[in-house]
């Protein structure tokens, strides 16, 4: 795992939660001697430093097209014959588990966009001043899984990512997330914060299967039977 700083003059990457990315580069340093990394991240001890549009020599590009879903969708460190390491629920990390030793080192939820909530748009996104005076996007999206329902708060750039999620589809398995107690409880995404996207694991298909389930109207008619008698008839 690597942390990738990205400079830019003209160009908009459009950047999102969950796009798969390839990158040129001539250059990985160590994230300990690194002049240009401000921010530390947890368990990304290299660096790339790139500006493509100054040098020739290094690229990004996005592959959101050529990704079927799949491709590059297993967290980091999960393995199908055991637990993903610091899962819990979010009724357990809201409950005093996102101040424990373990969740602050690797604690991990799985989580989606509630049955109730609406993909956000450009419309419906708030600004807020941060401490710093700068002003950004901010889009707060209903999570919940199969204990509870929670706030995600969007911050920045990264508050357009959620216009792509569908409810009761979208999975989503956020590890150190930031968590604040306000009159509904809430996560944030920081500098140490990963956000996998539909990830491939049996957790989140379970809990994708359980959304729909919640969505799926269940059918109350009898269907008519062959021979147009019900069984009550017959005695």
């Amino acid at each position: 795992m690597v942390k990738v700083k990205l400079w830019y003059l003209k160009v908009d990457y459009q950047l999102r939660l969950g796009q798969l990315v390839c990158i040129w580069t001539t250059m990985i340093s160590s994230a300990e001697t690194s002049k240009s990394v401000s921010i530390k991240i947890q368990n990304a001890p290299c660096t790339i430093d790139i500006f493509p549009e100054r040098d020739s020599s290094c690229y990004f590009m996005l592959r959101a097209d050529e990704n079927d879903g799949t491709f590059s969708k297993t967290p980091f460190g999960y393995s199908r014959d055991k637990q993903l390491p610091g899962l819990m629920t979010l009724a357990g990390f809201v409950e005093g588990g996102h101040d424990t030793p373990t969740a602050k080192a690797d604690g991990r939820n799985v989580c989606g966009p509630a049955p109730q909530s609406l993909p956000p748009r450009a419309h419906s996104m708030q600004t807020v001043t941060t401490k710093r005076g700068e002003v950004v996007d901010v889009v707060n999206v209903m999570i919940f899984d199969d204990t509870r329902d929670a706030i995600l708060a969007l911050y920045g750039r990264v508050a357009a990512s959620a216009a792509y999620w569908k409810p009761s589809h979208t999975i989503l398995l956020l590890s150190n997330p930031g968590f604040r107690s306000d009159k509904k409880p809430t996560l944030t995404l920081n500098s140490n914060t990963y956000a996998d996207v539909d990830p491939c694991m049996e957790e989140a298909e379970w809990l994708r299967a359980f959304a729909q389930r919640l969505t799926t109207r269940e059918v109350v008619n009898v269907p008519f039977p062959e021979g147009g008698m019900l069984e009550q008839d017959r005695l």
